[in-house]
């Protein structure tokens, strides 16, 4: 039944009944009885008593076995079916990939119209991914996202307000939705994703927040993993992309907020691993909060001003950027913030400039919190590491060169590029470019041939008359003519002379 979302049974739902409804057809005589049986969930009912909808873990045999059925590829049946939420998000995908590497069926809650999940199919066998609509707070559309998972995966976050949603209706409302209905239904294992450092003091609402989501979570499911990453970065990131592209501008001023944050960068598949070996051994994980860093760490400023050398290839004793102070850019933009949220929609239309952001006061306040790894701290509130999952992190300078080499042809020199690559040039010369079509290219090589792009790294030698259409090495022996069969008669001859 298609219900539309102003209509009284979208808003209100359909009041089911237990007792036989007689429905009774003016046109002929025949009565049509249903019976629907009633699910009654009283808001005010403790999770005490929804603990009890959910198996114990050592008397689950099912979860157990999984470390032994989830090791194949993707084709294969693990018996994991999870739903994960948020996962539109930079995060979200790379969690979505590791389930699907090892044989889940993984539900996609989305909302809109689906474009930001509709590319994760690809990352599971057919009928494996479940993109399904929902809306996070109406409870019969979560429920049809959750039942018949035996995982919840809480990965929901939001960097900013909106006029819709508030830091507490994304980390806390939304979480005390999603672990409610998922001990209403019985499901087994439930694993929250937070942030690093998140305490109830914290001056960035986004901590805040996400700490009383984890009391939340734990409310519920006492045995839930909970998954704290720090400053996280890799393929779609708001780290590297985000430094990356200030430094690329033309007449370039660089910002950034908080050049005195400690950092210490994960990836995300740091992250999603560490998930999925909290499904793949659920004992031995159940209750645990494991934090999750990286390998390097430095202050913020350290990171912001090796991107610039690694991207110009030289060094600098100049500063060619600016940093703010938090404390003072806050106190600047507390008394606006009420109306600044509400106008930040506005610059959601600037696509062309990718993570482009306002900063707001919470975007502010969340440059305050030191992101690594403290000894005394993990001590002090019982976390564990990456490497207690059996895990290492990914290394920070290979992603660093990964994720920055698109950006390196914007910022460097135009003499530098040319220079490196008449070194890079090697055997036959540069390979013609097909990217645009210059009067000096439709001249000499004809406009068809450089459209379609036939050109190969030895374009120009002897045997490009052969293999003008594929790539191959210079140790491919000279074939003369274009025979296929090999029946050319200079071929013939060629090799009779070889004998």
């Amino acid at each position: 039944m298609l219900l539309s979302k102003h209509s009284y049974l979208s808003r209100h739902g359909i009041k089911y009944t237990s007792s036989p409804i007689i429905c009774i057809n003016n046109h002929n005589s025949n009565c049509h009885i249903l019976c629907i049986n009633k699910r009654n969930y009283a808001i005010d009912t403790p999770p005490e008593d929804l603990q009890k909808n959910v198996p114990a873990l050592q008397e689950n045999i099912d979860m157990k076995n999984l470390t032994l059925q989830s090791s194949t590829g993707r084709s294969s049946v693990s018996g994991v079916r999870a739903t994960v939420f948020g996962a539109s998000s930079a995060l979200g995908r790379h969690i979505v990939n590791q389930l699907g590497r090892m044989g889940s069926q993984v539900i996609l809650p989305y909302r809109g119209d689906g474009t930001e999940v509709r590319d994760h199919k690809l990352m599971g066998d057919l009928g494996q991914i479940v993109p399904l609509p929902y809306q996070i707070r109406d409870k019969r559309s979560v429920e049809r996202v959750i039942q018949d998972s035996n995982v919840v995966i809480n990965a929901i976050n939001r960097r900013r307000e909106s006029r819709n949603f508030s830091m507490h209706d994304t980390h806390v409302n939304a979480t005390h939705m999603i672990a409610r209905t998922a001990a209403e239904l019985g499901v087994d294992r439930f694993i929250q994703v937070s942030t690093a450092n998140a305490s109830p003091d914290s001056p960035s609402r986004q901590f805040s927040t996400k700490y009383h989501g984890e009391q939340v979570a734990k409310a519920f499911y006492p045995e839930a993993t909970i998954i704290r990453p720090g400053q996280m970065c890799g393929n779609f990131d708001w780290f590297f992309d985000r430094f990356a592209w200030q430094w690329s501008l033309p007449l370039r001023r660089p910002t950034i907020v908080g050049p005195r944050q400690r950092l210490q960068p994960c990836n995300y598949l740091d992250v999603a691993r560490a998930i999925a070996v909290c499904i793949m051994d659920p004992l031995s994980t159940a209750g645990k909060t494991y934090e999750i860093h990286g390998n390097v760490c430095a202050t913020k400023e350290q990171f912001f001003s090796r991107m610039q050398e690694v991207l110009s290839g030289r060094k600098t004793p100049y500063k060619l950027y600016r940093a703010w102070n938090p404390k003072l850019l806050g106190a600047m933009l507390a008394p606006i913030y009420p109306i600044h949220k509400n106008i930040q929609f506005v610059f959601d239309f600037i696509r062309h400039y990718p993570n482009m952001q306002m900063n707001t006061h919470e975007c502010v306040m969340q440059t305050v919190p030191d992101m690594y790894y403290d000894k005394e701290r993990f001590a002090r509130d019982g976390l564990l590491t990456l490497q207690d999952l059996g895990l290492e992190p990914e290394d920070y300078y290979y992603w660093e060169a990964r994720c920055l080499e698109p950006y390196f042809d914007r910022i460097t020199p135009r003499m530098e590029q040319i220079q490196m690559r008449r070194k890079d040039i090697g055997y036959g010369g540069p390979v013609p470019t097909t990217e645009y079509l210059s009067w000096h290219q439709s001249a000499i090589y004809g406009h068809r041939r450089v459209r379609r792009g036939m050109f190969n790294r030895d374009w120009w030698g002897p045997d490009a008359g052969e293999y003008d259409y594929q790539f191959h090495e210079q140790e491919t022996p000279v074939r003369y003519g274009s025979d296929i069969d090999g029946n050319s008669p200079l071929n013939n001859i060629a090799s009779t002379l070889g004998r």
